[in-house]
């Protein structure tokens, strides 16, 4: 049996880089997908685009939080291989 958060034991976190954009990207899309796809279909396409019309720009909001922070450090947390 693990040690509660045994699994963290190797993540790191440090400095986002240029390189982690895809994978910031890949898992915000992953993560938030279902959940705008279960609004529309409880909504329907229309109220659901009325309400969140922002979601046609949720991969650039991403990356420009990413990339620029909004003013703030962003980091990334990672494990080592």
């Amino acid at each position: 049996m693990r040690e509660k958060g045994a699994l963290f034991m190797n993540a790191t976190i440090r400095p986002f880089r240029e390189e982690d954009l895809q994978t910031v990207l890949d898992i915000s899309l992953r993560a938030f997908t279902p959940i705008h796809e279960s609004f529309e279909r409880l909504l329907g396409t229309e109220l659901f685009r009325f309400i969140y019309p922002e979601l046609a720009g949720v991969q650039s909001a991403v990356r420009a939080v990413a990339v620029r922070g909004q003013g703030e450090r962003t980091d990334i947390c990672g494990g080592r291989r």
